[in-house]
């Protein structure tokens, strides 16, 4: 089998040293593409630079990217030109992307021009994100300000776009809440498994994960049954099974 596994998590700039991040490890993804790459199959593994990496194998190939935008690059060229037979897209991508900042006192200015020319508040926001330099900004933003005003705009769903670059690819995808029941997590990952037109989604609260427990629910789009696992080997050992029985059916 050919597997591209995403993990860990993107970081979107703020300036050239500062970004917006996520806490994931990427442990899990390194440890799901261990398991296809014991077994001889070969992986391609995109991740970023600050998550674990799986251990060496000459079955694992390994991109490192930083940002969103970089992460639908490298999709794109690799769905285009090789084929797949499945995608765990196990990455936790940056929702939202910085277009603009300013001090808190630079901002007041744009913004009281901006409504004293008549517009809204909402028009005057829209036409100041325009109108402000390119992002990121190339340099350090000072920390003389008192307070720092950051626009952020709503990135595209990466996992939305892996079916149409790749139909015929098994994917998978995951969905992580905080602190809720059971039924609302299933019925939230269902919802994004048929957004995305995956085959499996891997459902989780955050709560239920810790350095040795890691509690989730397989969901694939056949039934409405679901396998549940207790550790990320048992996620790993349950994915490679389902994803190697749907294959050979096929």
């Amino acid at each position: 089998m050919r597997i591209l596994i995403t993990a860990g998590g993107t970081t979107e700039a703020i300036d050239s040293v500062r970004g917006i991040t996520n806490h994931s490890t990427g442990k899990l993804g390194a440890i799901i593409a261990e398991c296809f790459a014991a077994k001889n199959h070969y992986v391609k593994f995109i991740t970023s630079s600050h998550t674990i990496l799986p251990s060496q194998n000459p079955n694992i190939h390994v991109s490192i990217i930083t940002n969103t935008e970089q992460l639908l690059t490298i999709l794109t060229s690799q769905l285009t030109t090789q084929t797949f037979d499945s995608v765990i897209h196990s990455m936790a991508v940056s929702d939202y992307t910085p277009v603009f900042t300013n001090s808190q006192e630079g901002f007041a200015i744009k913004l009281e021009n901006k409504l004293k020319q008549g517009l809204s508040v909402n028009q005057a926001f829209t036409t100041i994100t325009k109108s402000s330099k390119i992002f990121p900004v190339k340099k350090k933003i000072s920390s003389t300000s008192e307070n720092l005003i950051i626009i952020l705009k709503r990135n595209s769903k990466v996992i939305q776009k892996i079916k149409k670059l790749q139909p015929q690819t098994l994917l998978v995808g995951f969905k992580l809440l905080v602190s809720v029941s059971k039924k609302e997590l299933l019925t939230i990952a269902r919802k994004s498994m048929k957004e995305a037109q995956a085959d499996f989604f891997i459902a989780n609260d955050l709560t239920e994960i810790n350095e040795k427990k890691h509690h989730a629910y397989l969901l694939n789009n056949q039934n409405h049954l679901y396998q549940e696992s207790f550790t990320k080997k048992e996620i790993a050992t349950m994915l490679f099974g389902q994803i190697r029985k749907r294959i050979y059916q096929k």
